[in-house]
């Protein structure tokens, strides 16, 4: 993940803090579950 550009060591920690993280991981089952959709953003143009 450092290997992003925009992505250093800090924030791909902090990502993947979040990610094991059991109550985060369960909202976001939920979300998904209620019909939220995640879609990647769009590349500039």
């Amino acid at each position: 993940m450092i290997e992003i550009a925009e992505v250093g060591p800090e924030i791909a920690q902090s990502i993947v803090s979040y990610f094991e993280d059991e109550d985060n991981r369960r909202q976001i089952k939920r979300l998904l579950e209620c019909g939220i959709q995640i879609e990647a953003p769009s590349k500039p143009t």
